[in-house]
């Protein structure tokens, strides 16, 4: 089993990249790996519950960027 990270500016939310990750997420928990998705902005969180797998992890990051919470809550996942 892999452990999965995906990092996005913007998530959830209506977009095709956004849509893909959404996809992508749902098929590898299918096929039994842990997955987390960590954003900056989370314009639309309802998505989460109407298309993202419900054991799907998403962590909300802040800027700056390299900001010390940022960079110790990714190191933990």
């Amino acid at each position: 089993m892999a452990h999965i990270l995906f990092v996005m500016g913007l998530y959830p939310n209506y977009g095709g990249t956004e849509k893909v990750t959404t996809v992508l997420a749902n098929a590898f928990v299918e096929r039994g790996h842990s997955v987390s998705i960590a954003s900056f902005e989370q314009p639309h969180p309802e998505l989460k519950d109407e298309e993202l797998d419900p054991s799907i992890d998403l962590l909300k990051l802040s800027f700056p960027v390299r900001r010390k919470k940022n960079v110790h809550l990714l190191e933990h996942f």
